[in-house]
C-alpha cells in the first residue's frame, strides 16, 4: 500500500467513506479473516478531517445513501469469497 492509499477493516468507517466519496475504494480484500477496505486518498477532500468526524460522532450523512453504501460492500465481500 501507497501513501496515497487508506485501508481499513471497520465496515461502518468502510460504509460512511463509500458514501461521501463512491469513486475512491480501489479495492476489497476478503482473503483474509478480517475484510480489507482500500480506498484512494486522492480522491479525498480532506481524509483526516473525514475521519476525526467519523470517530467524534460528527459525520453527517444521508442515511439512505449509507445504507446503499453498506450494502454494496457487503455484496464486495461476500463475492470474493
Amino acid at each position: 500500500m501507497n501513501k496515497n492509499q487508506y485501508s481499513t477493516s471497520t465496515l461502518s468507517l468502510a460504509s460512511a467513506l463509500h458514501t461521501l466519496y463512491p469513486d475512491a475504494l480501489i479495492s476489497v480484500d476478503s482473503s483474509r479473516k478480517k475484510c480489507l477496505f482500500i480506498f484512494d486518498t486522492t480522491k479525498f477532500l480532506n481524509i483526516k478531517n473525514t475521519l476525526d468526524s467519523f470517530w467524534n460522532k460528527n459525520l453527517n450523512l444521508d442515511a439512505f445513501s449509507y445504507s446503499e453504501s453498506l450494502r454494496y460492500l457487503k455484496s464486495r465481500i461476500y463475492e470474493n469469497r
